[in-house]
């Protein structure tokens, strides 16, 4: 998985980034940096006023700078070996850190694995949050959604061996942290489809009940398709119906 703060540019550099419209998050990730180093940037460009004003940033930057490095580490660890084969030692050895100063932040494994689900799914929110707010009609924002909740976790789930294993153990150790991660993207769906209201309630359904279609359907889409030709296919149909249902009626 990608680092959130990984490119180590000058500050004037970085300034310039984060005042333009692009969102924050489409370019502070890279691939090839270590988690240990990761927290040391994120001070840097902290001390910097890099990020000052920056919504997207200010948003994930209450969590313990080391606390974020061991959860960066756990991802990048467990996405390569699965969850059954890493141990709190694999994680810190990744993070840089002694292995006790993983347990003055985390009971065991178990309370790490749903933490990184918090850290990852937010990561996701707000990065889909941001593209949504600068997406200019319905078209786009239903290819935000699709891109975000359907296609990259597809070949995410797809470029990893261990992916059962990893999904599984997720979904027995933090399946209240993944009700909480639905909860969240279902109230963001809706979000964007309130401008709609008055057509939605023309068709006999509300707001909600369209977003929880659109959530599930993109759920099940990403987990049965047969190839990623099949999904796109499938989130093609879906982004046609709803678009159909939305310019049925006045915009209420």
């Amino acid at each position: 998985m990608v680092p959130f703060i990984a490119v180590p540019l000058k500050a004037h550099e970085v300034r310039g980034r984060a005042n333009s419209k692009r969102p924050l998050i489409a370019w502070v990730a890279a691939m090839n940096v270590k988690p240990s180093a990761i927290w040391t940037i994120r001070q840097y460009l902290s001390k910097c006023h890099v990020f000052d004003n920056v919504p997207e940033f200010a948003q994930l930057s209450d969590m313990d700078p080391r606390k974020e490095q061991i959860l960066e580490a756990a991802i990048a660890v467990i996405s390569r070996y699965g969850l059954k084969r890493t141990s709190v030692a694999d994680i810190a050895r990744a993070a840089g850190v002694a292995r006790q100063t993983v347990y003055n932040s985390f009971v065991d494994k178990d309370e790490i694995v749903r933490e990184c689900v918090r850290h990852y799914e937010g990561k996701t929110r707000v990065a889909v949050e941001a593209e949504l707010k600068n997406a200019p009609s319905l078209d786009r924002k239903l290819d935000v959604l699709i891109d975000h909740l359907a296609v990259q976790k597809y070949d995410m789930l797809a470029a990893h061996p261990e992916a059962a294993d990893i999904m599984n153990g997720v979904y027995e150790i933090a399946a209240q942290e993944l009700e909480e991660v639905s909860a969240s993207s279902r109230q963001t769906i809706e979000k964007m489809l309130r401008p709609y209201a008055g057509a939605v309630r023309k068709s006999g359904q509300s707001v909600p009940q369209l977003a929880e279609f659109i959530q599930q359907s993109l759920y099940h889409a990403k987990h049965e398709a047969k190839d990623k030709k099949q999904l796109l296919r499938l989130a093609g149909s879906l982004k046609a119906l709803v678009l159909a249902l939305a310019q049925s009626g006045d915009a209420g």
